[in-house]
């Protein structure tokens, strides 16, 4: 196959009579190229309007990915306040396990700048993004930031890859 891709093929149990598995997100999107971006969620109720996730999300309970496997980020953030945000800032402190220097910064629902912030930090600043309030515009209230990133070169085995985010609106 031409480029980065490493095509796969998922089959879920979906249907009106079944639950799906969530299986086409257990390994790695087709998208390793640098034009290609490639979603795929599953439809869940709603929770926290701001969260984080990466794909592949892992095999089993324990969500074993690959080693030396790249690692899709998405951040979705909302404001529930109750008016419009006007800056919002989104810092990730990553894993040791991750090497920040092959950070990607990807596609986003608004612009934004990046930077690394820190030694483990990296930085979305979505400045003047008027984003209302869910109680005026439900729909326009969200937006989210995708990136990439490689793992350290041959972690440990059994490595736990954690890493922790902020979102912060306005001040």
């Amino acid at each position: 196959h031409p480029g980065n891709s490493h095509p796969n093929d998922v089959v879920d149990n979906c249907g009106p009579n079944y639950t799906s598995n969530n299986y086409s997100n257990t390994l790695a999107n087709d998208d390793a190229d640098a034009n290609v971006a490639i979603e795929c969620a599953e439809i869940v109720s709603s929770y926290d309007p701001n969260d984080k996730h990466s794909v592949p999300s892992g095999v089993g309970a324990e969500h074993y990915v690959a080693q030396n496997q790249m690692l899709d980020y998405k951040i979705r953030f909302q404001n529930t306040g109750n008016d419009t945000a006007f800056n919002i800032v989104i810092r990730d402190t990553l894993s040791e396990y991750l090497d920040i220097t092959t950070v990607s910064p990807g596609v986003s629902s608004h612009p934004y700048t990046f930077r690394i912030y820190g030694p483990r930090v990296i930085e979305f600043t979505f400045a003047n993004i008027l984003l209302p309030d869910s109680n005026v515009n439900e729909l326009l209230s969200n937006g989210f930031v995708k990136f990439k990133v490689d793992q350290m070169t041959n972690n440990p085995v059994g490595s736990v890859i954690e890493n922790s985010c902020g979102i912060y609106f306005d001040f």
